[in-house]
C-alpha cells in the first residue's frame, strides 16, 4: 500500500513539474454582453440627440422621474423670442420700452422708430411678432398706420400705447385692426400683461378705461 501511495506521489510530481505549453497570446476580445452594452449606448445618445433637435422647440419628455440634461441646452438655442417693433415720436418713451423689455428673457427688440410714415416698410421688412404703436405721430398717426398694416396683411399684434384716455380713441383703435389698448399712465403695470394677452389671441384694455380698480 505505501509503495502504490509512493507511486502516485512521484507521478503527481512529475506531472507538476512538467513545462507547461506557452499559450499563443491573442488579441483582447471583448465579450459579447460587452460589445451590446457599448453599441446600445452610442444608440442611445443618437437618439438623445436627434429628439433633443427636432422635438418642435420643446426639447423632449423623459419619463417620470428621469433628468434630461441634453433638451435643456437644445431648447435655450431653438426656443425663438417673441420680436417686438416698438414705434412712438417721444425718445424718452422709446428708450423706456426698450429697456423694459431687454430685462424679459423671451422678447426681442427689432427696431425702435420715431417716424410713423416708415412703420409699415419696417414691419413688412421685419416682420415682427407684436407692433407696439403710438397714436400721435406726426402727420401719419397710429391709427392709420394700423390700418395701412391690416390692409398689407400684416400678421403682427397690435398694441396701442397712448395718452388718449377716452373710450371713442379706444374704440378707434380697436377698430383699426389693434388688438390691446395701454395707456402711458399705466405703462410700467400693463404693457408686459398686454403683450401676454396678445399673444394668447385675447383682448387687453388698461383698468383705467373699464372703470376697474387699479
Amino acid at each position: 500500500m505505501a509503495n502504490g501511495f509512493h507511486s502516485l506521489f512521484l507521478d503527481c510530481l512529475t506531472a507538476f513539474n512538467r513545462p507547461r505549453r506557452m499559450l499563443k497570446a491573442t488579441r483582447f476580445r471583448p465579450s459579447v454582453l460587452t460589445v451590446a452594452k457599448n453599441a446600445e449606448d452610442r444608440i442611445a445618445s443618437r437618439l438623445v440627440y436627434r429628439s433633443a433637435r427636432f422635438s418642435n422647440y420643446d426639447g423632449f419628455k423623459m419619463r417620470s422621474g428621469e433628468s434630461n440634461p441634453v433638451a435643456p441646452h437644445f431648447e435655450r438655442r431653438l426656443v425663438p423670442k417673441t420680436t417686438i417693433l416698438v414705434a412712438d415720436d417721444n425718445c424718452w418713451v422709446l428708450s423706456y420700452v426698450s429697456k423694459m423689455l431687454e430685462k424679459e428673457k423671451d422678447y426681442k427688440v427689432v427696431t425702435a422708430i420715431s417716424n410713423g410714415s416708415t412703420v409699415v416698410r419696417e414691419c413688412l421688412q421685419l416682420r415682427p411678432n407684436v407692433i407696439i404703436l403710438d397714436i400721435s405721430m406726426g402727420e401719419l398717426n397710429g391709427i392709420d398706420v394700423a390700418r395701412q398694416l391690416r390692409d398689407s396683411r400684416c400678421s403682427a399684434r397690435i398694441i396701442f400705447l397712448t395718452v388718449h384716455e377716452d373710450i371713442d380713441c379706444m374704440n378707434a383703435a380697436i377698430g383699426a385692426g389693434g388688438s390691446a389698448y395701454v395707456v402711458k399712465s399705466r405703462l410700467s403695470l400693463d404693457l408686459i400683461p398686454a403683450i401676454h394677452a396678445v399673444l394668447s389671441n385675447k383682448l387687453f384694455v388698461s383698468a383705467s378705461l373699464l372703470n376697474e380698480p387699479a
